[in-house]
């Protein structure tokens, strides 16, 4: 079993029991890679048929030389431009005497790599870059991979690689060919993710993968194939999101040390993946080597618990280091790694990081094209957001595609919150250039933003529901805008009739809340029995027995938020008629003084009287005063009435209450002298 390099994918990451120097290779492996001693032989110079052409490197001798002396090791690839080659069929005893051959600067046998397996794009700022017209436009990222299917939308209209409207101008295969445009997706995601982030660029695919391992010759040979066609198609970043073993240190004598630094030196920057094995102070190859620029992940969002295979992380937020990340001092910077859909797949890990770098040194060298690779690396780090690893305290710059990048910058705080009953609040924004123009992009339906120059408004009406977040694009910067639940209960009033002569009463309700306030419990109990939809007037029965008595609403909004304490109004309940007291009368020339008293009621008091006068000179007037001649009504006592001589006449007085219960009367009858 060879051990393997890996694609940077949480699904396959594999743990290496690799030394501190890189991937280490398989000892069964037959293939070995050569790395030659670049210093020029001036014996094999000289005998060279060729020495007058001055365009004949030095290691083209040594190759030559070395074939003449090992004839029966045939090269499996030459690897023209660089200083190495792949033989084949070589055992122990062969590349001891390979080791020590004087052309011969190191050795290793073939290793097998793996693969290092979104919000993401705004979380670098790449749409404010794009909106800039910064889109890698006239380069091209080759993507080592496990190929690529040029058919997904992502890739332009694609029937073919180097098709008008197609942005996938080559792919080739370097591992035995499996019939597959990308028999994993891997390569895939990847490659859309370049072309994500630098919208105008092409992607090469290079498939170096069997399965879900690579031959370090194959993954060798790509490179050497990138340095050879660098010119063809303005190649000018690698994607390696693979990775083996593990160093804690750099490894410059790795074997993808001469490979990696050759092609930097040729224009080519490599992106590579830390590896997902939870490392917090080693990395694996080919990320450990000194000129690569190797990416660790980190969240571009709240997403929650995340579990993978090698570590959880119980919560998560933007900007946090991904648990599952290798990390070390020598890690050159972080970007986003997880839940990254691309392509057509939705996958997490420094796979995943690795070509947000990748697409951003693409646009970087669309807008520097005279800037040496190693100008363009230091751009990519310069301006950034620095991210600290609170596993090993080690802070490193996070990929933002702002200032530097020529794209509009803005500094605005990263979150907003609004209330559950809806509102506004304002953010400052600062922009650098101050005079770039700058747009709010991705708010939600639920959430309206308005700018000014420096500032930025969310708004937004009563949350109906659950908390409900966003993440909106103030150019290059994430907001995150949240809008609380509503977990407050309704607020009311409930309003009796202070008296009431009957059971039957009706309660007057009113009652507020954002979520609307749809119910509603009425009792004069202590506790709820039954909710009915709100309504702001019901008749509710009193429980029997004159007195005061206590009505109790508790209110439910529409989130299911109860009033805890009951909103509560009281009545008197008065049925009792007033106590009857007596009427009396003194009669005078032409009229008579009436005057009652004694009338009493326990309950509501007595509120005022009725005085009438019966139609009949022989009957009294009716008990509650309800028919006859009114004569007097309200709070008085007394009363005057004008007679004839000789007439004769029956009052009669009632009281009522302050309930309105009236009593039966008490009655005086007069003979006028």
């Amino acid at each position: 079993m060879r051990p393997s390099f890996s694609l940077a994918s949480l699904a396959g990451a594999a743990v290496c029991a690799c030394g501190p120097g890189g991937v280490t290779g398989d000892p069964s492996a037959s293939r070995v890679i050569v790395l030659f001693d670049e210093t020029p032989d001036p014996v094999l110079t000289a005998a060279s048929p060729f020495r007058a052409l001055t365009e004949v490197p030095p290691a083209w001798l040594q190759k030559q030389a070395l074939f003449r002396a090992f004839p029966q090791y045939p090269p499996a690839d030459e690897l023209a431009e660089l200083p190495m080659v792949v033989l084949d069929g070589v055992d122990d005893e062969a590349l001891t005497a390979l080791q020590g051959h004087p052309l011969v600067a190191a050795t290793w046998r073939e290793a097998q790599l793996e693969l290092t397996d979104v919000e993401s794009f705004a979380h670098i700022a790449q749409p404010a870059a794009a909106a800039a017209g910064l889109t890698g436009a006239g380069t091209s990222v080759a993507v080592l991979d496990t190929g690529l299917d040029y058919r997904k939308p992502e890739f332009g209209t694609c029937p073919a690689p180097g098709a008008a409207g197609c942005f996938v101008p080559v792919v080739r295969d370097f591992a035995p060919d499996d019939g597959a445009l990308d028999a994993n997706g891997h390569g895939t995601n990847v490659a859309a993710i370049v072309r994500g982030v630098a919208g105008r660029a092409r992607v090469i695919g290079l498939d170096v993968f069997t399965g879900t391992s690579a031959s370090s010759a194959h993954i060798i040979s790509a490179i050497n194939w990138v340095v050879a066609n660098r010119s063809t198609h303005n190649i000018v970043a690698m994607n390696l999101s693979l990775g083996g073993g593990s160093s804690t240190t750099t490894c410059p004598q790795d074997v993808f040390a001469v490979p990696i630094a050759t092609a930097r030196a040729a224009g080519v920057l490599a992106a590579i993946a830390s590896g997902n094995d939870a490392r917090s102070t080693s990395m694996s190859s080919p990320a450990c080597v000194p000129e690569a620029i190797s990416v660790g992940a980190v969240y571009d969002s709240n997403v929650g618990r995340l579990s993978t295979s090698v570590c959880t992380d119980a919560s998560s937020r933007a900007d946090q280091v991904a648990c599952f990340s290798n990390s070390a001092a020598f890690l050159s910077l972080w970007a986003p790694g997880v839940a990254v859909s691309a392509g057509g797949f939705t996958m997490s890990g420094t796979s995943q990081a690795t070509p947000h770098v990748a697409g951003a040194l693409a646009v970087l060298a669309a807008k520097y094209p005279s800037d040496s690779a190693s100008t363009r690396a230091t751009r990519l780090l310069s301006g950034a957001t620095q991210v600290r690893d609170v596993r090993n305290g080690f802070t490193r710059p996070r990929l933002t595609m702002g200032a530097t990048f020529g794209a509009c910058s803005v500094s605005v705080a990263p979150t907003a919150t609004l209330s559950a009953g809806g509102g506004a609040t304002s953010l400052t924004v600062t922009a650098t250039p101050s005079t770039c123009a700058w747009a709010v992009t991705g708010a939600p339906s639920w959430l309206t933003a308005t700018t000014t120059a420096q500032a930025v408004t969310f708004s937004t009406s009563v949350n109906p529901g659950a908390q409900r977040e966003a993440t909106v694009q103030v150019a290059g910067a994430l907001v995150r805008v949240s809008q609380a639940a509503d977990t407050t209960p309704p607020q009311g009033t409930l309003q009796l009739p202070a008296l009431s002569r009957t059971a039957s009463v009706t309660a007057t309700l009113t009652a507020s809340d954002p979520s609307g306030v749809n119910g509603v419990c009425l009792s004069t109990a202590t506790t709820c029995t039954a909710f009915v939809p709100f309504t702001t007037s019901a008749v509710v029965t009193l429980p029997a027995g004159d007195g005061t008595k206590t009505l109790r609403a508790w209110l439910r909004d529409g989130r299911g938020n109860v009033t805890p304490a009951p909103v509560t109004a009281t009545t008197v309940l008065d049925t009792t008629a007033p106590a009857n007291g007596r009427l009396s009368g003194t009669a005078a020339a032409g009229a008579v003084t009436l005057r009652w008293s004694g009338f009493s009621d326990a309950t509501s008091g007595v509120a005022s009287y009725r005085l009438v006068r019966s139609t009949s000179a022989t009957v009294d007037a009716p008990a509650g005063c309800s028919t006859g001649l009114q004569v007097a009504s309200g709070s008085a006592t007394t009363a005057s009435v004008t007679l004839a001589s000789k007439t004769t006449a029956r009052f009669r007085v009632c009281a009522v209450d302050g309930a309105g219960n009236v009593s039966s009367g008490a009655t005086f009858t007069v003979t006028m002298p």
